[in-house]
């Protein structure tokens, strides 16, 4: 079966689709060009669960109370002073925006 009419139909039109050459018969004829590609690479960049997230915390946390027990622990100064004064500055902006 030879098929001579076709109609040019934007598959996809709102979310950037191709273009499909549809037949009048209906079949759609695919045109060639750039394909579609499937990757599992980009799962690296998937976000850890919570049970991940929440065993890492765990661990850490273990640590870090083994070294402060061990006497190994020895905090940097600067960065608690640090961090106090902007966790004191965020609250304070926070206050402002919804008070």
């Amino acid at each position: 079966m030879k098929v001579n009419e076709t109609t040019r139909v934007q598959s996809g039109a709102m979310s950037g689709g191709a273009a499909v050459d549809r037949p009048s018969s209906g079949v759609a004829q695919v045109p060639q060009g750039p394909v579609d590609k499937v990757s599992v690479q980009s799962a690296a960049a998937v976000p850890p669960s919570v049970d991940q997230v929440r065993s890492q915390r765990e661990a850490r946390l273990r640590e870090l109370g083994e070294a402060v027990e061990s006497g190994a622990y020895r905090p940097d100064p600067a960065r608690v002073a640090r961090r106090i004064v902007d966790d004191a500055e965020l609250a304070a902006r926070l206050r402002a925006m919804l008070g």
